[in-house]
């Protein structure tokens, strides 16, 4: 096992794989290349990745070597800084608890966007930007339990919005988004609750998809195995389930 120094060695790794690997490739731009921290042995490469400030996240997918990623998990697991998530082939768990305490957020579905699909009403939604941020973080109140969103992502990456009365009422973004290596991983999707049930998510997340795919190639998202309603919001989208992956919490 070895640090890895230059990004353009990962690149041509994770470019073999582009579908597991739309977060790695974003993960060898800046914020985050200067603040993390990767390793690699053979066909597996794992990585700490930081944007520099507040949080930290493991890195170790793989579905060309996967136990290879593990092992390396396992050796560099008593450096990991508590509170840690990290995405990684299924088992890592089990790989990682004779060690370390971790708490299994469980399976996760990769899916990946491939014909898009028209939605009607999709046109409404508006791209968001930085002078948009008050809106969304107040969106995002509205939903203690609300998808993972930094305002970072808004200041960086593609985001659309649904305006009712000059309110946010439900938007969709991008976690990661990268031109050089046009990946993108839709993220932050949210509707206010008081107009659940009207179709506003799957009608933002139609806009999304149709303003990223006229930049990037390859588009996914990632998707708990067991949340049957946002399973068929994305099937009916034109999103496929490419393979299944695990998310843990380092204790």
């Amino acid at each position: 096992m070895r640090t890895v120094v230059e990004p353009a060695e990962l690149a041509e790794l994770f470019e073999a794989d582009r579908e597991t690997h739309i977060y790695g490739l974003a993960d060898l731009e800046e914020p985050f290349w200067s603040h993390s921290t990767w390793y690699r042995e053979g066909e597996a490469a794992v990585g700490l990745v930081s944007a520099g400030d507040r949080w930290l996240t493991g890195y170790a997918m793989s579905r060309v070597a996967p136990e290879k990623s593990l092992e390396i998990l396992g050796r560099i697991q008593v450096s990991i800084p508590s509170g840690t998530w990290i995405t990684g082939p299924t088992g890592m768990y089990h790989a990682m608890s004779p060690i370390r305490r971790s708490r299994d957020i469980g399976p996760h579905w990769r899916m990946i966007l491939g014909d898009i699909v028209d939605v009607d009403g999709s046109s409404d939604a508006v791209a968001l930007g930085p002078a948009d941020l008050d809106a969304v973080i107040d969106l995002h109140a509205s939903d203690e339990d609300s998808a993972f969103f930094l305002p970072e992502m808004l200041l960086h990456n593609p985001f659309v919005g649904l305006w009712e009365d000059d309110r946010l009422v439900a938007s969709a973004g991008s976690h990661v988004a990268s031109l050089r290596y046009r990946v993108a991983a839709v993220g932050a999707v949210i509707t206010r609750p008081s107009h659940r049930g009207r179709g506003l998510g799957a009608l933002v997340m139609a806009a999304l998809c149709e303003r990223l795919a006229r930049e990037y190639e390859t588009i996914g998202l990632n998707v708990e195995t067991g949340n049957e309603p946002a399973l068929r919001i994305y099937d009916r989208l034109g999103f496929r389930r490419a393979f299944q992956y695990q998310e843990i919490e380092v204790l």
